[in-house]
């Protein structure tokens, strides 16, 4: 538990502080608290992260942390762990113990750093990029021209994004996604950059900032007041006019909001948008996330336990639980103080098939006892027994985010009398 004066730990129902003499500055106020999965504590402070695993380690200018305040940790995995202040994006080197706020790419034939902010970071505006290739001389220690193949090139995590660092994950296919006060971005396994829900546009004429915001919204004054400042900075613009020619970003689509939580499944991205929940196939398809009006929530974190989906909202905690296969069987004694031989009994179970639905089938006996049998003149002509069974096979799937359907199929056979009674 983080508190303003450190952290506590419960130990069998007993809270016990973590604020020894070599807590130093993780004895104040904690902005963020993550355990790993081998039960290491990594805090953040206004002075840099902390990790606390039996004794306290303190990371400063030594250890490469030179960015002040630490605002979040984030644990992807036991060596893959993050943290976020301000704008910058900062990376931990377990076997340097060493914290990095760039990645590397390995140069190939052909290129130079003029070109690889178009490459990399989809920069096609001349001015940006040229911004952009100073950075990359600046980190990398590199000529602007000839640049040697396999020569590695640092890449500052903040020429990916823009904003603040709120969530952050990891597919399987190696992608970082990364979610910001300003949009979504992604850094591939590939070592290349995207950034998600803007439109690049080139002004063909000369216009204002508040007119190009206005043919977007429609006239409406506070969503133009907004995309006006928006593009302003995501454009870094001075003035009011825009020139005929300027090729320009536009943020246009729900990944451009500020992002509050991040969840991977799979090569899948779940993404909670401060507009709603929207979600990444892992290739081209995005679509919004409909399940118990969360396409509409903004949903500040997300998580997984014994196979549900846990999504916290401003005002609820919604829960999804994933199909799973089951079986169920019942057996009920009908009128037991009437007769032994009434009984009830169901079988079911339901199975899942990935990327197709779920089928299920179920079976009910129900037994209605002995009977007598007679004939015509009431002489009795011995016992049968009479019951009813049923038995269904049912399938549903889902054929869109906002449409699911379901078939089911029933035979019931009844054996009311024994042959030849009345």
């Amino acid at each position: 538990v983080g508190t303003t004066r450190g952290a506590l730990m419960y130990v069998d129902g007993r809270s016990v502080a973590l604020n020894d003499s070599t807590a130093g500055q993780a004895a104040g106020v904690l902005r963020d608290v993550q355990v790993s999965r081998t039960g290491g504590l990594w805090v953040a402070t206004a002075t840099g992260p902390s990790r606390y695993s039996g004794t306290w380690k303190h990371f400063d200018n030594d250890h490469g942390w030179s960015h002040g305040a630490c605002d979040r940790i984030f644990l992807l995995g036991e060596n893959d762990i993050f943290a976020a202040t301000g704008g910058s994006l900062v990376r931990y080197d377990e076997q340097a113990d060493i914290w990095l706020d760039f990645y590397e790419y390995e140069a190939a034939i052909g290129d130079d750093l003029r070109r690889l902010p178009g490459k990399l970071l989809g920069i096609t505006d001349s001015v940006t990029a040229v911004a952009y290739a100073d950075s990359l001389v600046r980190y990398s220690g590199l000529p602007l021209d000839d640049l040697e193949p396999g020569a590695k090139v640092r890449i500052p995590y903040h020429l990916v994004f823009r904003g603040r660092v709120l969530s952050l994950t990891r597919t399987n296919d190696g992608t970082l996604w990364i979610g910001t006060s300003r949009g979504l971005a992604s850094v591939t396994r590939e070592r290349r950059a995207h950034r998600y829900g803007y439109e690049q546009i080139t002004v063909s004429e000369e216009t204002t900032i508040l007119d190009l915001a206005r043919s977007y919204t429609g006239g409406d004054d506070r969503q133009t007041s907004r995309l006006a400042n928006r593009i302003r900075e995501d454009n870094r613009l001075d003035g009011d006019v825009i020139p005929a020619g300027t090729t320009l970003e536009v943020a246009t689509g729900m990944s451009s909001a500020a992002i509050h939580s991040l969840r991977a499944e799979g090569k899948k991205v779940l993404i909670g948008t401060e507009f709603g929940m929207i979600e990444h196939d892992g290739g081209d398809d995005w679509s919004r996330y409909s399940h118990n009006d969360l396409e509409w929530r903004q949903v500040s974190g997300m998580a997984e336990r014994n196979g549900e989906r846990w999504f916290a909202t401003q005002d609820r905690v919604v829960v999804y639980a994933r199909p799973r296969r089951e079986l169920t069987f019942m057996h009920v004694k009908w009128l037991p103080t009437l007769a032994d031989d009434l009984y009830y009994e169901f079988f079911g179970g339901s199975f899942p098939i990935a990327g197709w639905g779920t089928i299920g089938a179920n079976i009910t006996f129900l037994s209605l006892g002995t009977q007598i049998g007679t004939d015509a003149t009431g002489n009795v002509t011995g016992e049968f027994g009479t019951f009813e069974v049923a038995g269904t096979l049912s399938y549903g799937t889902r054929l869109s985010n906002a449409l699911a359907v379901g078939l089911s199929a029933k035979i019931i056979y009844s054996h009311p009398s024994g042959q030849g009674a009345v």
